[in-house]
């Protein structure tokens, strides 16, 4: 990269040898023109002032620091924003001017003035800022580096110049650069140099390789760039090669940088690469570290119209064709903040007033012209550009452009052609009515033009001994030349005693030559005049001082004041001597025949005097349309006038992105700026984020020549309003029991619930929720919540199906004494499964099933004995299955008759008597508190005698039923024949039941009931700033779970996104996680707070958490809506489909990693997508959210 900071790639394409040379020899040219010649004394018809006006020129040059950035203007002067670290910032007065190379090192500064001297400025902690003598003059590049301590610099001849750290030799200049050396480039320990044969010279530190160039390299170079462990070289055909550390990526070159390159930047860790198409390309660190600032990250207005590109330590700069610098990455010390001053708009710099005809010159080298076209004088060539004067003759007109030379139009039978020795070497021009003259770099003037005949022609006379001149001024028929000591020297005729300059006239800064008369600006800023007198265009105002400028007409003068005032005496027949009473903070004058024109400090131009030919009526331009279309290519309605200048659009909440296409009347004289960037392409307009939920968009109409107009549309989003809450059902969908009812209920307060059971879309014409669903067989349940005011919610769909349970088969019954023995084949496949046992009298099932006698549930084996019958008597048996689903069909149905033993009727028979039952058994045993059951454990079984519970009630109800009906159950010495009641005390109670059978066999139960003592009530909560919120319920239930809490200062910042970390922690409260967790082995596990770290390895632990790919967790990066989704799902241990497709309508922006859980967890009512339906995964989840999700988890 070259000093300027663009591709040398064209600057040695044919010729390396010379080419440095040729580049020196042109850059010397311009700045002699454009620092040496002082404006005011350019044009005999035109003057401007410098000193009233910053508006000279746009930038050409961008230099990225460590912490600071500089730029360079045309007009040579070097401005500096970002941190001011030891005066980085801070530019010298002999760096404001007449400069032509910049750079920006680590902790200093450096500026190439036009003269050849380096001027250094900065910390200079190693001695960088010391410039050495040899420095001082016949430089022609220079190179600080972004990342460097040292200074390079090149002298005319292709020696390097080196000085400041030399720690590891990046300040010894190697022989082989003593000379041929055409670039420069310092990195942070080792330099680089590029010599005209294409061949790259390195040295310094060798580690990591970057003082190995590669051999592809060498003889193929056009530029160079150092980082700070990496290098960059670009080659003639457009191909960047990088060597050196590439720990960031820096080194690897990206596909896109193998062709089409013409500038390269290397940063700390990035690398930067301009393309012939204008586009920006970056490639280094990314990876989320602190060190990544986002500076390869390439804003959408770098991506086309670049020209120049800068790497900064950690920031990245580019410069647009239009004079817009654009600055990303680092901005910890404001090195991105440019200033706005810094982005001048396109404006007149220069005026040219003619006969009946108007010039104007914009400060981006532009020529305008207006009036009349009578011998083409505004037929202005379509190729002029980069234009720094402008003359305008009665019939012909003269631009001179930056490399020196000139260009001319009009009426050809009126000028001669331009001498050939003036083209290339001209810094100042002036045109009277048929001549012309051009004051040569060397101090020499050139005169041509149409011959006359007679005495007119001696003002083509040129003096022999003519030289060190700095102004030039043509007359109609006489010259004048301002000599460097401040005095006068005229030539030509002398009809109207034009010639008769005042005796002794000296300190002379500036001169103007009208028709018939000659002015001159004196350095003490009065006004001297001589010549014509006919319309008292000699009659210098009484006390006229404090000028700045001067112009002389055809027959009248006018003067320019410090304080921005015009003067103006002379010949006032067409009123050009009435100077407008609203003029203002003018900057620049220009009298012509016979008008004036004046430029303000605005940029406007005003004029008054003769408008004949339109003259005066200086082109403008105002816009014909506004056009605004959304991201889709929607047109957005708007409705423009231009008398109307404030407009409010409403967008609806979709609207990520508006283009704004604004179409001008005449784009020859204006230009179009949207939020500061211009839009340089007329039909495609510019792109404005839209972020809030008003976005002001400002347009800008920006005349060349007259004062700005400003448009400003505000885009209102509509305000969406919030979405009813998704119903949920209870139970959820699957295989119930006949007769299973389904409740349906909103998070939403006083939302009303329609659902349909024939699986159509539930609408507000549906069926209103007003008791519970009855599953009477397989349905498909959908339900959507409305509530006034907001949006509806989304649509709930559960399926249900009647769980089938086999019937318990082959059941047998064999009796015995006062007894039946029941078997029968288990039911299996259904989970957990018990039995519940039935009977009934007589030799068949009754009629009515109603009628059979629940004589045992809850058995948990495929056989029991029935007990406490009479002998006998003929029973009839059942068993039903019962699982969590619901109850099978009975059984089939069993015949047993019990007898006595030996005997076989009823309870005598042989000679022995009635043999008394042994059974001690309980057939059920319930814990009721406050009507409700207490859980036991075990579960009751008749074989087990020992049971807990816990409870914080005071008394508890036991109710009991022996398995016999001769038993019976004992407490404290008393028969219990229902239940009892019991006072608990505080900590265990054992309750011990004993059940005596009817021949004095005995059983005991125990009983252990533990009473915990009520936990007192938590104060309530009062968070300040969750009122109204929409997770506001959702909050408070969370906080009072625990798993949630506010801030100190009563806030809970409902709307704060939420770390990695943070929601861990959150997820590990809420879901219970025991346990020191698995040992954290995260690369950046040192980076989590203790606060956090247990809950993390935890969730390590139990699956929910696995760091990404680079081994690394990232505690504090805040957590997208994909992670979050990610996480629960493995919680609750879902089953995914990798290729679901969640519903949501930006789906395909859903990582291919997340589908499957945000699918998975959608169904079951945790997650919503935000406005329009949109689930946005990569944006930060919020705390609300966090907290809604982890409620609607607990709630599964």
């Amino acid at each position: 990269m070259d000093p300027r900071g663009k591709s040398m790639k064209q600057s040695y394409k044919s010729n390396m040898g010379n080419g440095l040379v040729k580049l020196c020899i042109t850059l010397l040219l311009i700045q002699s023109f454009l620092i040496t010649v002082p404006y005011d004394n350019v044009s005999a018809q035109g003057s401007f002032h410098p000193a009233l006006s910053d508006r000279w020129g746009g930038i050409q040059q961008i230099a990225g620091g460590r912490y600071h950035s500089l730029a360079l203007t045309a007009d040579g002067e070097v401005l500096a924003w970002g941190l001011n670290q030891g005066g980085t910032t801070t530019v010298p007065v002999e760096a404001q001017s007449s400069i032509v190379s910049i750079s920006a090192g680590q902790d200093h500064s450096l500026a190439l003035t036009s003269g050849g001297e380096v001027i250094a400025w900065g910390r200079g902690r190693f001695g960088e800022a010391n410039v050495p003598a040899e420095a001082k003059s016949d430089i022609v590049a220079i190179a600080a580096g972004n990342t460097a301590f040292h200074s390079l610099a090149l002298t005319s001849s292709g020696k390097v110049i080196a000085w400041g750290s030399n720690s590891y030799g990046q300040s010894d200049v190697p022989e082989e650069a003593e000379s041929g050396v055409v670039a420069i480039a310092a990195g942070y320990w080792h330099s680089l140099a590029l010599t005209a044969a294409g061949e790259v010279i390195a040295w310094g530190d060798g580690r990591e390789g970057k003082l190995d160039v590669p051999d592809e390299v060498q003889g193929q170079a056009v530029a160079i760039s150092a980082g700070s462990d990496h290098s960059l070289a670009l080659t003639a055909s457009g191909k960047v090669i990088a060597w050196g550390s590439n720990d960031y990526g820096q080194s690897s070159v990206p596909k896109e940088a193998e062709s089409g390159v013409i500038a390269i930047a290397a940063g700390e860790k990035h690398s930067l690469a301009l393309k012939s198409d204008g586009s920006v390309i970056a490639w280094g660190i990314s990876d989320g570290s602190w060190e990544d600032n986002e500076q390869t990250v390439v804003p959408e207005t770098a991506k086309s119209g670049v020209i120049a590109i800068a790497a900064g330590y950690r920031h990245s700069l580019a410069l647009k064709a239009d004079g817009m610098i654009i600055a990303w990455g680092d901005n910890d010390d404001g090195q991105t903040d440019v200033p706005e001053h810094v982005h001048e708009r396109v404006k007149a710099k220069q005026l040219a007033a003619g006969k009946n005809h108007s010039l104007a010159l914009t400060s981006d080298g532009q020529v305008l012209g207006w009036g009349s076209d009578l011998y083409n004088r505004l037929s202005i060539p379509a190729d002029l550009q980069d234009v720094r004067a402008i003359e305008a003759g009665e019939d012909f007109c003269l631009a001179l452009k930056a490399d020196g030379t000139i260009v001319i139009w009009g009426d050809g039978s009126h000028y001669a052609a331009i001498p050939p020795e003036v083209q290339g070497q001209t810094v100042a021009i002036s045109v009277g009515s048929y001549h012309a003259l051009a004051l040569q770099a060397d101090g020499t003037v050139v005169a041509w033009g149409r011959i006359e005949g007679g005495e007119n022609d001696k003002r083509l006379d040129v003096p022999d001994d003519l030289d060190q001149v700095i102004a030039v001024s043509a007359g109609l028929f006489h010259s004048l030349a301002l000599k460097a000591d401040g005095t006068v020297v005229i030539w030509g005729a002398n009809q109207w005693n034009q010639l008769d300059m005042p005796s002794g006239l000296h300190d002379v800064k500036a001169i103007s030559a009208g028709h018939y008369h000659s002015l001159a600006l004196k350095t003490d800023g009065t006004v001297v005049a001589w010549g014509d007198n006919t319309y008292k265009q000699l009659e210098v105002p009484e006390n006229l001082q404090d000028v700045v400028a001067i112009s002389a007409g055809r027959h009248h003068s006018v003067a320019l004041k410090s304080d921005g005032t015009v003067v103006a005496w002379g010949n006032n027949t067409f009123n050009q001597l009435e100077v407008p009473s609203n003029l203002r903070e003018v900057v620049a004058i220009s009298a012509g025949t016979p008008l004036t024109l004046a430029l303000q400090a605005d940029g406007a131009i005003v004029g008054w005097g003769d408008n004949v030919s339109d003259q005066l009526n200086i082109p403008t331009s105002d816009l014909e349309t506004i056009e605004l279309t959304d991201q889709s290519g929607r047109e957005l309605e708007l409705l423009f006038d231009t008398v109307q200048q404030e407009y409010t659009v409403l967008i609806d909440n979709h609207v990520t992105l508006v283009n704004v296409l604004a179409t001008l009347e005449n784009a020859e004289f204006a230009a179009v700026y949207v939020n500061g960037e211009r839009q340089s392409d007329p039909a495609k307009g510019v792109n404005i984020p839209v972020t809030d939920e008003q976005t002001v968009v400002t347009v800008e109409v920006v005349p060349y020549l007259q004062e700005s107009k400003t448009y400003t549309i505000t885009l209102s989003q509509e305000a969406e309003p919030e979405q009813v809450s998704k119903p949920v059902a209870s139970p959820a969908g699957g295989a119930v029991p006949a007769g299973t009812t389904v409740t349906l209920s909103t998070y939403t307060n006083d939302a009303t619930i329609y659902y349909t059971m024939d699986g159509s879309t539930p609408t507000s014409s549906s069926a209103e929720y007003t008791a519970p669903i009855e599953v009477t067989g397989g349905m498909t349940l959908k339900a959507i919540a409305v509530k006034e005011g907001m949006l509806d919610s989304e649509v709930l769909e559960e399926y249900y199906t009647i769980a089938t349970i086999p019937a318990p088969a082959n059941l047998t019954a064999s009796a015995a004494d006062r007894s039946v023995t029941l078997k029968w084949e288990a039911v299996t496949g259904t989970g957990s499964v018990t039995y519940a046992v039935y009977q009934a009298e007589g030799t068949s099932a009754p009629v009515d099933p109603a009628n059979w006698k629940l004589i045992q549930s809850n058995v948990s084996a495929n056989s029991y004995i029935v007990t406490g019958l009479t002998n006998g008597t003929t029973y009839a048996f059942v068993v039903k299955a019962i699982t969590v689903k619901g109850a099978s069909d009975f059984s089939n149905v069993a015949i047993a008759t019990p007898r006595a033993p030996g005997g076989n009727s009823g309870s005598g028979g042989g000679g022995g008597g009635r043999v008394l039952s042994n059974n001690a058994d309980l057939a059920d045993l319930q814990v009721w508190v406050e009507g409700k059951l207490l859980k036991l454990s075990p579960s009751f079984a008749s074989g087990t005698t020992e049971y807990t519970a816990r409870t914080e009630a005071e008394r508890i109800e036991i109710v009991v039923k022996e398995a016999h009906s001769a038993a019976k159950v004992v407490w404290k010495d008393k028969v219990i024949t229902d239940s009892i009641q019991v006072d608990l005390e505080e900590g265990d109670n054992t309750i011990e039941l004993t059940v005596q059978a009817e021949n004095g066999t005995k059983k005991t139960y125990t009983l252990t009931i533990y009473r915990e003592m009520p936990k007192p009530n938590e104060p309530v909560i009062a968070l300040t700033d969750i009122a109204g919120h929409w997770a506001e319920d959702y909050i408070m239930r969370a906080v009072e779970k625990g798993f949630v809490s506010g801030y100190p200062d009563g806030t809970f910042k409902p709307n704060h996104p939420v770390t990695r970390a943070e929601f861990t922690v959150m997820l590990a409260g809420a879901l219970k996680l025991e346990g020191d967790g698995s040992a954290l082995i995260f690369t950046d596990h040192d980076r989590i707070g203790g606060w956090a770290k247990q809950a993390v390895a935890q969730a390590v632990q139990a699956g929910i958490v696995v760091g990404y790919n680079d081994g690394s967790f990232r505690p504090n990066t805040q957590i997208t809506r994909a992670e979050m989704a990610v996480m629960i799902a493995r919680a609750l241990q879902l089953e995914l489909n990798a290729n679901a497709l969640p519903g949501f309508a930006d789906d395909e922006a859903i990582p291919q990693w997340a589908k499957g859980a945000v699918e998975a967890i959608r169904k079951l009512g945790i997650v919503d997508g935000r406005g329009g339906n949109r689930f946005v995964p990569n944006e930060t989840a919020t705390r609300a959210e966090a907290t809604v999700m982890l409620l609607r988890l607990l709630d599964r």
